[in-house]
């Protein structure tokens, strides 16, 4: 048995998955998309419940918009403190979401918290 076979996954199917990617960074800002999981992550769910041998048949809930997911509330977090400088604009079919963060400090490395409410993790960059 490997290493990587001996690691421990959790697959909570229930919390919805959202992914976030950095677009830009400049001295004073930073740019980052939301996304809600793709038909892609759901097939790796199923393939971690059959490797388990758990039935994947009605385990994972269709992906809600991104729209609906932030409708629960988010709080940003600059290093652990709370940030009220930035931009959010939601695409208009709910696909995704693009937040600006503004009034940052050239120099400086930042580590930024997305927190959903009702989510068990935050989404945590650092840079």
């Amino acid at each position: 048995m490997t290493t990587a076979s001996r690691q421990w996954q959790t697959i909570r199917p229930w919390v919805d998955r959202v992914s976030i990617q950095v677009k830009e960074l400049t001295s004073v800002s930073a740019t980052f998309i939301l996304t809600s999981a793709s038909a892609g992550d759901d097939e790796d769910i199923d393939q971690h419940l059959a490797a388990l041998q758990v039935d994947s048949e009605g385990a994972h809930p269709s992906q809600k918009s991104i729209r609906s997911i932030l409708s629960r509330g988010f709080t940003l977090k600059v290093n652990s403190s709370g940030w009220n400088n930035y931009f959010l604009n939601v695409e208009e079919d709910g696909s995704e979401a693009v937040i600006i963060l503004y009034g940052l400090r050239p120099g400086r490395q930042y580590e930024v918290e997305f927190i959903i409410e009702q989510e068990e993790s935050p989404l945590r960059k650092d840079f």
